[in-house]
């Protein structure tokens, strides 16, 4: 550990491994020392102080994957549903009239064609009716066709969290994916024009401090 605390490291510049490791390690004084520098980063970012309020649209609750920290799956087998895409620009419009810009369509991992083309639709038929509306999608892993599809169509941003960089964690939390699966969809989207939106996941039991650091 360097005789440097890791606050007055970071505010220098320095992100090396150990800085970071050390940092996540703070309590007391020097943790509430660290949240003041994130605060103070926070400000330089976004300095009018303002956040973004989105509607979130549930388009479907089915998924294929298997994911240890979620319970779509066994929840929706007797409640499964897929809206169509003419409702969905019916529920967007009524959100416009409300005055929001911001949507997001959201729905669990469904890798069927009827899903991509209900998406794509829904995404073409919003942005036809609302071009200055942001629209989101978070719909999971999809082949690159699928995501241009939706770039195509309008759709303007895609939430995708990587979740957890260790690729045994990974696997133990998924294992219907890889790692190396999640990232190349990431690869995809921001090669596309998405503004991409994605970050990890904390508290996962066998998480270690180490992983937060590669994260």
């Amino acid at each position: 550990m360097s005789a440097v605390d890791p606050v007055t490291r970071l505010r220098a510049g320095d992100r090396s491994r150990a800085t970071l490791g050390d940092a996540l390690h703070l309590r007391g004084e020097g943790q509430a020392a660290l949240w003041g520098l994130a605060r103070e980063v926070r400000a330089g970012a976004f300095p009018a102080g303002q956040v973004e309020v989105r509607s979130v649209v549930e388009v479907g609750n089915t998924c294929i994957q298997t994911c240890r920290f979620c319970t779509i799956p066994a929840a929706a087998r007797d409640s499964a549903f897929l809206l169509d895409p003419t409702a969905i620009v019916e529920i967007v419009d009524q959100l416009y009239a409300r005055g929001r810009r911001v949507v997001m369509l959201q729905a669990g991992e469904i890798r069927s064609q009827k899903f991509v083309r209900t998406v794509t639709e829904a995404s073409a038929g919003i942005k036809a009716k609302h071009p200055d509306l942001d629209l989101i999608l978070c719909v999971g892993s999809l082949p690159r066709a699928a995501y241009a599809g939706f770039r195509a169509a309008g759709a303007d941003r895609f939430i995708l969290k990587f979740e957890a960089s260790r690729p045994t964690l990974y696997q133990q939390i998924k294992p219907s994916e890889t790692i190396e699966a999640r990232l190349r969809c990431l690869d995809d989207l921001v090669d596309l024009g998405f503004d991409v939106g994605t970050g990890n996941i904390t508290g996962l039991p066998g998480q270690v401090a180490e992983d937060l650091v590669d994260d």
